[in-house]
């Protein structure tokens, strides 16, 4: 369709648990892509948490990973890789489809204010989707006019 789209997803969670069994689900459906499509290049999923670092370069074409893990590379201090390889990593971010899941659970002044301050920073580079089953029209508006203007008074 000639979309300007990433070919890349990063689905970030608060939990490792939820990631994990994330990651099992997407398996199963890419398997069955498989099977359909056996010519056809299948997309790569991984998983990055501490538990289970196994993608520290976010080189997957789907990964699931834990908000601190997107947190410190988005930061260029990165949990998985040294302070030379940095830059790949936040890199990767700025070039992915970022889906922020299950927001309601992050800690509203740490994790939560520091994913509003990376939305501002990645406004107009990466296309974004947050998710919760508990998002007020309140912080749903603040939400948007931060992206949107720059400003959020927490």
């Amino acid at each position: 369709m000639n979309i300007d789209f990433p070919n890349k997803l990063i689905y970030v969670v608060p939990l490792r648990t939820l990631a994990n069994s994330l990651r099992q689900r997407a398996e199963t459906l890419v398997e069955n892509w498989e099977k359909a499509y056996p010519s056809s290049r299948s997309p790569v999923v991984t998983l990055q948490t501490g538990e289970n670092p196994e993608d520290p370069r976010f080189e997957g074409d789907i990964v699931f990973c834990t908000i601190d893990q997107m947190l410190s590379s988005f930061l260029n201090i990165p949990y998985s890789v040294g302070r030379g390889s940095a830059n790949v990593n936040s890199g990767a971010i700025f070039a992915s489809y970022l889906v922020f899941d299950e927001l309601h659970l992050l800690d509203p002044d740490r994790s939560f204010d520091t994913v509003l301050k990376v939305l501002q920073q990645v406004k107009g580079i990466s296309p974004f989707l947050l998710m919760t089953a508990t998002l007020t029209n309140e912080l749903a508006t603040q939400i948007q006019t931060l992206v949107n203007n720059g400003n959020y008074s927490s």
